[in-house]
């Protein structure tokens, strides 16, 4: 269907009016517009290209006040989320980090060679940060060498003691410093020797 002549003129201006909100200064151009529009769509009789320019007028003020309230919406979102983000942050700096359950092991519990003994070797993973080593000898004395390693492979000396406070029994409580932990006593001339050991880590 041909459009008819009558509707190209007003069709045209349309085209140029809606231009004119995107290129033109819009504060000036909405005045002018909304002048035209307050003194013509109001009276009883208008044209048809009039009422056509007059419902596009009112539709786009319609957008406008869409698009302003969705953006009223939407703006307090980032800060909202922002706000939320905090509160997450805040609330996991306040979460304790559970303390693991302490442990106890044996060393040494019985006879143990003359010539110097190597105990089994313990695994302190798992969130703890000290170890207490007690021991004493229930027959014999014995040096007592306290080792800690990162790796189970290469061992150092954390602490050791001397033969004669074997018989007394020593506590001593060490902070971790490896992953794994073993005792090693030292040879003697003591006939036999009776040794327990323990470690108690927290």
């Amino acid at each position: 269907m041909r459009l008819r002549k009558k509707y190209l003129l007003p069709l045209g201006f349309l085209f140029f009016f809606l231009a004119g909100i995107a290129f033109a200064s819009s504060s000036q151009f909405l005045t002018q517009a909304q002048k035209y529009m307050d003194d013509n769509c109001g009276k009883k009789n208008i044209s048809d290209q009039t009422a056509l320019l007059c419902y596009l007028f009112n539709t786009s003020q319609e957008h406008d006040t869409s698009i302003a309230n969705i953006n009223a919406t939407i703006s307090p979102i980032p800060s909202e989320i922002t706000d939320l983000q905090n509160r997450v942050s805040a609330l996991e700096t306040q979460i304790p980090t559970p303390t693991p359950t302490p442990k106890t092991f044996t060393f040494f519990n019985g006879a143990v060679s003359t010539s110097g003994a190597t105990s089994p070797t313990f695994d302190t993973q798992g969130g703890y940060s000290k170890i207490q080593v007690t021991y004493q000898c229930s027959v014999g004395s014995v040096p007592i060498d306290i080792q800690a390693s990162t790796d189970g492979n290469t061992w150092t000396s954390q602490e050791n003691f001397p033969a004669s406070y074997c018989l007394g029994g020593v506590e001593t409580s060490l902070v971790l410093v490896g992953r794994y932990y073993r005792v090693v006593t030292g040879s003697t001339t003591d006939p036999s020797v009776s040794l327990t050991a323990t470690g108690y880590i927290h």
